[in-house]
Formats: structure tokens, sequence, C-alpha cells
């Protein structure tokens, strides 16, 4: 831990606090990475021309991590100012072009995928179904989303693991069931929440397109990536007319960010090579997500159940937690709670004064108000730390939530 946190920017204080923080808001986007931003700068700097030289290389370098990220042998790569604009790309080309009378999305999608479903199925006169969420785990089921899927299906687009709630869906059998219906069926995932907490593998999973967002996997602002595959890639899209036809970037990268994705694929490496000998970057990439994904499993494991002196908060009075799964394997680390007595504004500002940096999820978010109307909630404290936070960060959480607890016990709005 003592390792993985020295790589870090801004670990225990950033600017915005004096002395001590526990920086609890990843969901809003997670640490950098020190060399990750240190490339940025390094080759961002350069004026040279990127198609020859050192920039050249890097350039290449981090086209090939990014494919180690999705294991994407074959298909194509596409970058855009933000992830939400790749999802917003993807789905226009598939209603556009695929033959078929529907689209199928969830009401838990992200809006970036749910808004883009809604437009161009308006705009390409296809008819939109929705599948409704499941208020207990804050997922949707597959039966939901099934049920919604014919023949006449062109697109299914779904998030692999929710921004709202945490929950991870069944991707793999949504996937097999929709396709036994509808074997031409295009199917893309917004993997952006759950890019940083767990290995992807398009080979395995067989989908048509997905994306994830740098500033929440330890690097830099300012750009999306995504894959497509190889029948996706095929279909008209916008390119330069002499560029290669399953190209899918237009103009000149930024080649520090995609140095930057390097240093993250090298930096989920170093963890595997921790726990395994292999000379394969993807199977040392898959390990070292897999040791994230555990370390983070027994941390929000510790914050829910406690240990044996601090109690967990599931167990502390006057604290409501929304999607309590009690099967952490279909959660990423994201609670989401309120005090009972107390507006989520107050709550927050008395976590703000023991240095605990959180979010608040409520119908003022255009990110967020769609999908809480879903769930029958109007708002709550979102707690989302990650792998580079310890087991001390936890015992301090629950030490001071737990003080505040008893603080609420006699305040009313």
């Amino acid at each position: 831990m003592n390792e993985i946190r020295t790589r870090f920017h801004y670990l225990n204080k950033d600017p915005d606090y004096h002395g001590n923080r526990l920086y609890f808001d990843n969901g809003a986007g997670s640490l950098r990475l020190k060399k990750a931003i240190e490339v940025f700068s390094h080759f961002d700097a350069f004026p040279n021309d990127i198609e020859k030289g050192i920039l050249y290389e890097a350039y290449k370098k981090g086209l090939e991590d990014i494919r180690t990220i999705f294991n994407a042998q074959e298909g194509s790569i596409i970058t855009e100012i933000s992830a939400s604009q790749v999802m917003f790309k993807m789905t226009e080309t598939i209603i556009k072009n695929v033959p078929g009378t529907n689209v199928v999305v969830t009401e838990g999608d992200h809006p970036s995928s749910f808004d883009a479903a809604t437009i161009f199925s308006k705009e390409y006169k296809k008819e939109l179904r929705i599948a409704k969420t499941n208020n207990e785990n804050g997922g949707t089921n597959v039966d939901d989303i099934i049920k919604n899927i014919d023949k006449n299906t062109c697109l299914l687009s779904i998030i692999y693991a929710s921004n709202i709630s945490g929950a991870v869906l069944d991707i793999k059998t949504i996937i097999n069931e929709a396709r036994k219906i509808n074997p031409d069926l295009y199917i893309i995932v917004d993997g952006v929440q759950f890019a940083p907490h767990s290995s992807i593998d398009v080979n395995a999973l067989k989908i048509d397109g997905i994306n994830f967002a740098p500033y929440k996997f330890f690097s830099n602002r300012g750009i999306g990536f995504g894959y497509v595959s190889n029948r996706m890639s095929m279909l008209p899209h916008q390119r330069l007319i002499d560029a290669e036809e399953k190209s899918w970037m237009i103009g000149s990268p930024v080649v520090g960010s995609f140095a930057a994705i390097t240093e993250v694929v090298n930096y989920v490496c170093w963890i595997g090579e921790k726990f395994i000998s292999n000379d394969n970057r993807r199977r040392l990439f898959e390990e070292g997500m897999k040791r994230i994904n555990l370390h983070e499993k027994a941390l929000m494991n510790e914050m829910l159940e406690g240990n044996g002196t601090l109690k967990g908060i599931r167990y502390l009075p006057n604290i409501n937690i929304y999607f309590d799964s009690k099967n952490l394997n279909q959660k990423e680390f994201l609670i989401a709670m309120r005090f009972d007595n107390l507006s989520v504004e107050k709550s927050k500002e008395l976590l703000d004064k023991n240095n605990i940096v959180v979010a608040i999820r409520s119908h003022d978010s255009l990110f967020a108000k769609r999908q809480l109307n879903s769930f029958g909630v109007k708002d709550f404290l979102r707690i989302t730390p990650m792998h580079y936070n310890s087991q001390e960060d936890i015992n301090d959480f629950l030490k001071k939530i737990a003080h505040i607890s008893k603080q609420t016990k006699n305040i009313y709005n």
C-alpha cells in the first residue's frame, strides 16, 4: 500500500483542503498517477510532427495499450473529447445505418447512453424501449431487458456498472440471451464506471462497442476512448476521405494522452507482477485489475460490516443505505447513503468539516435526475473510495461517521 500510495498526486490533501483529508469522490474523477501527468506534460510540450520520431512511437504504444485495456486484437479505436461523445458517436452510427425498428436502453443508463439513444431514435424514426431498473440493488434485471428485445431490435445499449448505485449488470447473460433472440443485434456498453475497478474483455463479451474515461482511470481529462468491433467499424461513419475505411479518428491526436494511458497500463501491470510472473502484458494487466478489485471489495466489506473494533455503517444509527446488495461481486465500491433526519446538503457540510470528500447525487444534477427517479430516490451522499485507499482510511471514516451519526440524532431540518 505504501508503494501504491506514493504513486498518486494529492492522496491525503489537495489545494481545496488544509491538512489531511479522505478523498472518497473518485466517482467524479480518480486521483492521478504522477507518472501519467508527467508524461502527458512532457509530450504535450513538443511542437514536432506526430507522424514520426518519439511522438509517433508514444502514440502507437498508447494505441496498443488502449487495446490492452479492452483486450481488443481486432476492431477500431475511437477518440473524442470525452467518453460521453464516444457513446454518442457509436449510438448514432448504429441507429442510422443498421436495419431495425426499435432500440433498447435501461432507465439506469448514464445520460450519454440514454440521451443519445433517445435523440437518434427520434431522428431516425425508431421506437425507443426502456427497461425498468431494480430499486433494491440499483441495477436492471436480465429479464426486464430481454423482454424488450425482438428480431427488429437494431441496438441494445447498456451500462456495465452504474455510476449512481455501483450495481454491476450481468452483462454476459444479457448479451447471450439477447443474441438468442436476434443474432445480428448490435450491442454497445458504457464502461466508464466499470473500467477502473475490473478488467474489460471485448473478445469474451463479443460486443460491438464500449468506452472508458481516462480521468476516472488515474489519468487526465480532455479525452475519451472507445472500441468498435470489426463489423461496426465498417458501418458508414465520419472519416477523412483518404483514411483507411476502418479509421474512426480524425485529426492529430493528443500524444500526451496516449502516453499517459501507457503509464496507467504500466502501473496496473506492476501490481500484477507482484502476484504472477508472466511476459504477456494483457495477462499482467488482468492480474493487476483482479487485485485492485479484490482489495476494493475487502475495503467495501469493512466499510459496511465494520471490524472487531468499529461498527460498519450498516449498523450505525440514523443512517439509511440505498442499493445495499449483500453480494458484493455484483457491486463496485460505491456507497449511496443519507442520514435519516438531515438534508444531504447539511450532511455534506458535516463531512467536509471532518475532512471527508464525498459527492451529492440529487435531482439537481443532469447526470443523476432520471436514474434517481427510476429508483424512487430523491438524493443521497455518494461515497466512492478506490484501491489506493487503505484499511486505515476506512477505519478513520468509520470513526468519524459514527460520531456524526450520533450528532444527527437530535438535529432536524
